[in-house]
């Protein structure tokens, strides 16, 4: 494996990034409190659940959803530019003329890992000519069991444009079971008791012979179990394109599954986030047809073992928490934070000792005032041989402005203060840069409620 600079082989390791951690195993929520983080993300981001959509949409509303036609220059796997004439057939293919006044909404499951996409189509849209791990209509990857809330059905009659826990977008009709109604939906997705898929890929081995494929954080729920395997229910279509459970099958000793979900701890977040270390990138999930994860996959996938309800991007998860977990790169004592002069212009610094940043206060509840300083300070490495800097963030900055890059070539850099308002969410954030003669660095995403561990190089 060839490592990038200033990175040795024992920051492969999670135990290197834990031991930098004060308390890795404690919960920053109990179950409540992640249903309750769960629930807060889809108001913040003002995304309905699929299965509390009102039984009928109007026609307005649905095609509002639908993703315009794009302006920008894609190109096929051939490397040749899209046409006029196929922007014109996916038009066509959309039909958005033929929405009825009031769509009525059809509740499914989704049966197999299959992609989401802004269009109704597989032929994917590369930025450049060879680019085949940024299929740019690509949404993301739908999983076995997913809910989804079918408004309209495509002019060839092979896609749904549905609402899924992800967003809206177009699937594959051949990929959704519908059935009688919501609540059959709902009784599957939150079963007890369940099993989790905790590896990178799990499968399940069905009585036609066949696997259900799942990839880490779906969830099945647990129909029995005897001395040698364990028994789920996966949904199937019958020959209606109907929901049916079928039994599927997992050996008692498989690792790649766990009754219930894993404990909601830092410990499990590295650990999980580890065990992908060397997948392929690919953009929505998909890299020209094959399995892959992009940065914001990563890290739902990582939590979602733990119950947490990740948003699809880093953006939109950044727009609904507050909360950091901070490293510690040495035990000696941290600067005292300091507000920047813009911060202290508008009112918005710390101004008290009561509501001071803290690296060591790395799940202090937000204060009672609506403001809370978000100041990061950087430290150069112990190993004097090392030009490797960690980026502290005090556990009380918006996220609004995380999608920022840390630029750590400074020692200390001070960020404006951001209000966090009463309904502040637990966000956990590893973020680190490295840098080689100023050449290239290496840094991690904020994601909500989630830790980023993607590192990309610039």
């Amino acid at each position: 494996m060839i490592l990038l600079p200033n990175v040795t082989r024992e920051m492969l390791d999670p135990a290197f990034w834990l031991a930098r951690v004060a308390d890795p195993d404690a919960p920053p929520l109990d179950p409540d409190g992640i249903r309750a983080f769960n629930a807060r993300v889809l108001e913040t981001l003002n995304l309905p659940d699929p299965l509390d959509l009102a039984e009928s949409i109007s026609a307005p509303v649905v095609c509002g959803e639908m993703t315009p036609l794009s302006e920008n220059t894609y190109y096929d796997v051939t490397g040749a530019a899209y046409t006029p004439e196929m922007w014109a057939a996916i038009q066509a293919n959309v039909a958005a003329g033929t929405v009825p006044d009031e769509a009525r909404v059809r509740w499914g499951l989704v049966t197999q890992r299959t992609p989401l996409r802004y269009y109704p189509s597989l032929a994917p849209g590369l930025s450049a000519p060879g680019q085949i791990a940024f299929d740019r209509l690509q949404g993301t990857m739908l999983d076995t069991g997913w809910p989804a809330a079918v408004v309209h059905t495509s002019a060839d009659g092979q896609w749904y444009f549905a609402l899924t826990p992800m967003y809206w977008g177009w699937v594959q009709a051949a990929h959704v079971a519908l059935a009688d109604d919501r609540e059959a939906v709902r009784r599957f997705i939150e079963a007890e008791p369940f099993v989790v898929a905790v590896a990178s890929q799990a499968t399940a081995a069905m009585p036609d012979g066949a696997h259900a494929l799942a990839q880490m954080g779906t969830r099945l729920p647990l129909a029995g179990r005897d001395d040698l395997a364990r028994r789920v229910l996966v949904p199937r279509r019958d020959g209606a394109g109907r929901l049916a459970l079928v039994e599927g099958y997992i050996a008692r000793d498989d690792p790649s599954w766990h009754e219930g979900y894993l404990p909601c701890t830092v410990r499990t977040a590295f650990t999980q986030a580890f065990s992908l270390l060397g997948e392929p990138y690919a953009w929505g999930g998909m890299r020209a047809g094959l399995f892959g994860r992009d940065c914001s996959r990563l890290v739902k996938d990582v939590w979602a073992v733990t119950g947490y309800a990740c948003r699809a991007t880093a953006a939109s998860r950044a727009a609904s928490a507050s909360r950091w977990c901070a490293l510690r790169p040495t035990t000696r004592p941290q600067p005292a934070p300091r507000c920047s002069s813009r911060a202290r212009r508008r009112g918005r610094c710390c101004s008290s000792p009561a509501t001071s940043c803290s690296t060591s206060a790395r799940w202090a509840a937000p204060p009672s005032r609506s403001t809370a300083c978000g100041t990061t300070t950087t430290r150069k490495a112990t190993s004097p041989s090392s030009r490797l800097r960690w980026s502290l963030t005090c556990p009380l900055r918006r996220a609004r402005t995380g999608a920022r890059s840390l630029n750590a070539s400074r020692t200390y850099r001070q960020l404006a203060c951001n209000r966090a308002g009463p309904h502040a969410l637990p966000n956990l954030w590893l973020s680190g840069s490295v840098r080689d003669s100023g050449a290239r660095s290496m840094r991690t995403h904020p994601a909500n409620g989630a830790l980023g561990v993607k590192w990309a190089a610039k």
